[in-house]
């Protein structure tokens, strides 16, 4: 195998690896812009999805606030109704009914005494807002 040596004192071997050298360089250059070009979307998104995500854990923390509050409140009324320290499904009924919250009860089975004409138009109100025929 023949060394030429360059005017510079460079073998051809050396010359080739520095011309590899470059080339890799070059790509690696090329393949860096191109990442870059892809890297602003790509971040874009992953922001406006963590956006997104702690948007959704603040309704569940939000939910979670609001329905904890709910059954405090329903079951101390409904405790304090109750001879001893059971709750039966009867006194959590009544107690909704108490607080003007029947309308989140189940339809069959509950009759409020006093609070029949009210009941029926809350139906109608609540079917208004929330049903679409």
């Amino acid at each position: 195998m023949n060394h030429e040596v360059t005017s510079d004192g460079d073998s051809d071997d050396e010359i080739n690896e520095q011309t590899e050298d470059s080339n890799v360089s070059n790509k690696s250059r090329s393949t860096t812009s191109i990442d870059q070009k892809k890297l602003h979307p790509a971040m874009k998104s992953i922001a406006k999805l963590y956006n997104q995500k702690s948007v959704n854990q603040k309704s569940v923390n939000t939910m979670e606030k609001v329905l904890v509050s709910f059954l405090t409140v329903v079951l101390d009324h409904s405790q304090q109704k109750s001879n001893n320290n059971t709750l039966q499904i009867q006194d959590i009924q009544s107690a909704m009914i108490e607080l003007d919250l029947e309308f989140l009860l189940p339809s069959t089975g509950i009759n409020p005494s006093n609070k029949l004409s009210n009941q029926q138009e809350d139906k109608e109100m609540i079917n208004d807002y929330l049903y679409e025929d």
